[in-house]
């Protein structure tokens, strides 16, 4: 396991860097932290590739991570906003049909670049860390 820092900068390219889920733009990067809410293999030009759906622990709202939305392999929407201000991101793992330690409900930091695709917004191949505490889908 490779060590690393998430970044502290302000800006990136010339636009301010997401900390929250409220502040994600399409091509903007983003260090955010959440709750993984579903996981899944799908193919992504007939490679495999974990796709991970992370979920605000706490939105605006204070619905947290329990709120129902669609699964993003199942391509039929979503909960919350889909664009700018998203409540969820897809994390999307080109050639991994898994992760160890990745599923729901466990508590993960990300850092990548957010791009607005199919009607939702995605990060390929973001950095990860995995949090301490882990919350129970379908519980606050």
């Amino acid at each position: 396991m490779s060590s690393f820092d998430f970044t502290q900068a302000s800006s990136w390219g010339g636009k301010p860097v997401a900390t929250s889920f409220a502040e994600v733009e399409d091509r903007v990067k983003v260090s955010l932290e959440g709750v993984v809410l579903r996981v899944s293999t799908v193919k992504v030009g007939g490679v495999d590739a974990f796709l991970v759906l992370l979920r605000d622990a706490v939105p605006a709202g204070g619905q947290g991570a329990t709120g129902s939305g669609a699964s993003p392999a199942s391509g039929s929407g979503s909960a919350g906003r889909t664009a700018r201000g998203t409540l969820e991101i897809d994390l999307l793992f080109l050639g991994r049909a898994t992760i160890n330690g990745i599923s729901e409900g466990v508590r993960c930091h990300v850092e990548g670049t957010a791009r607005f695709e199919r009607g939702r917004m995605v990060a390929w191949n973001p950095l990860y860390r995995i949090e301490p505490g882990r919350i129970e889908p379908g519980r606050g």
